[in-house]
Parts: structure tokens; sequence; C-alpha cells
């Protein structure tokens, strides 16, 4: 009886640690994944949030196995990350083009707003 309990007892305290561990390999899998679908470059750009809520932003410079590399233009800073230290990754491929629609759309209507206040104005 005595030997069961301790199994219980080991088994109790052994049964969260592999959660956690389950849960690290998920996130690990994750980024990589993640990473790999942004690809490297330039035009890889992404913000990655680490697990302690520090936000790294730039384009993934290269990868390796356990680590990837995310240079700042800005800053001209390279900065290792560890897929097990990654949260989330933002992809920001698609923030360029959303601005750039955004500014022709605006601008379009600016074109239109003129053209009608000026045949409102040709008309008088």
């Amino acid at each position: 009886m005595k030997k069961l309990s301790c199994l219980m007892t080991l088994l109790l305290v052994l049964l969260p640690i592999a959660g956690v561990a389950a849960q690290t390999a998920t996130y690990t899998e994750k980024a990589k994944k993640d990473v790999e679908r942004l690809g490297v470059g330039a035009k890889a750009r992404a913000t990655v949030v680490r697990h302690d809520g520090t936000k790294v932003k730039g384009y993934v410079y290269s990868v390796s196995d356990d680590e990837f590399v995310m240079h700042n233009n800005k800053t001209d800073a390279a900065t290792t990350i560890r897929f097990a230290d990654v949260s989330k990754i933002e992809d920001k491929r698609d923030d360029a083009a959303g601005k750039m629609t955004g500014l022709f759309l605006v601008g379009g209507l600016a074109a239109i707003l003129a053209v009608l206040y000026g045949a409102g104005h040709a008309n008088r």
C-alpha cells in the first residue's frame, strides 16, 4: 500500500510537468511553422511576441533548427530568438499593401470631390 501511495504522489507531481512540456512543444512547433510560412528576407516582415511579453519587430533574416534571427531595419539590430520562447508571430507582410490601398482610396475620393466641387463652381 505504501508503494501505491508513493507512486500516486509521484504521478501527481509529474503530471503538471508533462503538461507544461507538451504545451512548450506545441508553441515551438507552431512558431517553426509560422516562420517557415513567412520565409526569409526583407519581405518576411513580422512582429514576434515572446512568452515574457517583449516584442521584436523586423524581418526574418535567417533560420536554424532551434532559433531564428530577426533584423530590424530602423535600428539595424539583429535579434536571435529561440522557437521555444515565442508566444505569437504577427505576420506584417501585407501591412504595406494595406496602407497603399488606403492611400489610393483616400486619394481617389479626394480627386472625385475636387471634380464635383469644380463642376459645381463652373455652373454658377
